[in-house]
This record gives structure tokens, sequence and C-alpha cells, in this order.
């Protein structure tokens, strides 16, 4: 579960250099996230590497960058509460066709903590008994973004408001639901991997929430507490991670409020899952 890359400057990579480009698209399958360190790049060569992946999503909840509306600048202050990614969850899954990939970029980094983890969703699948596979093959999974990113505290209302250094807007997605297979395969690699999180999976279809709680309670915990199936990345300035969202999910680390912390993301456009 990921790897580190060396020897790719995405500042200087020519963009006809198909050859690297693919082989980063290789790694990035075969390692489900991949790592760089020293990227020193402006939002366009940001760009430029995240469409190694594909298309760009545009989030229809948070505001992008003025100038690029396509990067997300996840800002922390000193003594600010952590309120972005800090639960697992694979980004946007609440779409129709959620994202495919993201690709965060450290621009500003606390000089202790904040690391994030990913989870191998592959491994989990793969880890259960053949008749709770069979079981959760057969399921199909309601997912929205209304509980995370509900307008239900005044910190949140600000958000809404344009108060504070992320800024939020009213979307139908607030209130839509969409269902998506509990088991999805992977279109490139043909395995399958396990697509349901704590952000943003409500029940499963035709259950009710009381019902499904115990069942996803208990996926949630084995993701959460098995850490065999993990990767724990220690960010540096410059330091940039790509990510597959279907095949993996990601939480970040809230033990620093004292120091500023500023990073910069793009999703990749994705497919509906199978």
């Amino acid at each position: 579960m990921g790897a580190e890359i060396h020897d790719v400057d995405f500042a200087k990579l020519d963009p006809a250099d198909e050859e690297t480009r693919a082989e980063i698209r290789q790694a990035f399958h075969d390692n489900g996230v991949i790592f760089f360190r020293n990227q020193w790049l402006t939002p366009q060569q940001h760009k430029a590497a995240a469409a190694i992946l594909g298309k760009f999503d545009k989030h229809p909840i948070v505001k992008g960058s003025e100038d690029h509306p396509e990067i997300l600048v996840v800002t922390r202050l000193p003594n600010q509460p952590c309120t972005f990614g800090e639960t697992w969850h694979s980004d946007n899954s609440y779409l129709d066709e959620p994202s495919l990939g993201s690709c965060l970029y450290g621009r500003e980094i606390p000089p202790f903590g904040n690391d994030t983890l990913w989870s191998n969703m592959y491994h989990i699948y793969e880890s259960f008994s053949p008749g709770m596979r069979k079981m959760l093959d057969s399921l199909i999974a309601v997912h929205s973004a209304s509980r995370a990113f509900a307008n239900d505290s005044k910190e949140k209302a600000a958000k809404y408001a344009g108060d504070g250094p992320q800024k939020y807007q009213v979307s139908e997605w607030l209130t839509r639901e969409t269902e998506h297979p509990v088991v999805r395969t992977h279109p490139v690699t043909g395995r399958k991997a396990l697509y349901v999180n704590s952000m943003f999976t409500l029940r499963f279809k035709d259950w009710s929430e009381n019902d499904s709680r115990p069942l996803l309670e208990q996926l949630f915990r084995y993701i959460e507490q098995t850490p065999e199936y993990q990767v724990r990345f220690r960010w540096a300035p410059g330091s940039m991670a790509m990510w597959d969202n279907r095949c993996t999910q990601h939480f970040a680390i809230n033990d620093n409020h004292i120091h500023k912390r500023v990073m910069a993301r793009i999703t990749v456009q994705g497919d509906k899952p199978f």
C-alpha cells in the first residue's frame, strides 16, 4: 500500500513525455497512493501533474480558488479546529460518478503532526470470509453529502456565509442521495474493493438507518483499526500525494492545532461504480 517515487520533477516534466506519465499511472494503479517530495509547483504545474490521471472535477459544495476553480485550497489557521477530511472517506462518493482520484499538494506544512493515513480497500475486502464477501457483494449503499456538509452549527453556517478560509455554497448535492454497490470492481485492475465510508454512506438500499448501522459501524471500525492495510504519510513542504478513490480511503489526522497548514487539492473525474 503506497509508494514514494523519486527523480520526478513536475515543474520540469515535458507534457510530451508519455513514457514517464505512463509509469506514474501504472504506479498509481499498482499501489493505490503514490507520493512525491520536493515539488515546487505553481497552480498551473499542479494541474499539469493531476492531468496525468484525467480530467478535473469541480467540487459542487466547497468553492475552489478564484483563479483556478478546479483547485480547493484547504487552509487550517492556528487554533482553528479541523473540519475537512477528518474522518475516513473516499472523495465525493456521494456523486453519481465519484472522483476517480485526487492530487493533494502541500503548500504550507506544520513542523510536526497532521499526517494523512490511507487504507487499502482491496485488502479490506479480500480479508473477509467467503460468506461475508458474498453478502456484501449483494448490497447497494446510499451515499449523501447531507451530513458531512450540513449547515447545522455556527461554524458551518459561517462557511456558507463566506466567512473563514473555507467557503461553501448551497448545492443540490446537499439533499440528493446516490446509490453505489457496496463492493465495486476497479475498471483498470479488475479487483474488487469495499466501497462504503463513514463520511458519506448513510445506509443500505431497502434497509433503515437503524438496521444498517450495526453492519456499517463494523465495517468502519475494521477500516480504522486494521493498520496492516494502511500507509501513513508525513507531510513536508513541497510534498504531493496522488491516490485512487476507487480502491482507497484516507483520513486527515488532526493532531496539531497551533500551526497554519495550507494544502491544495485537485480531484479527477471518475465514472459510475459497478
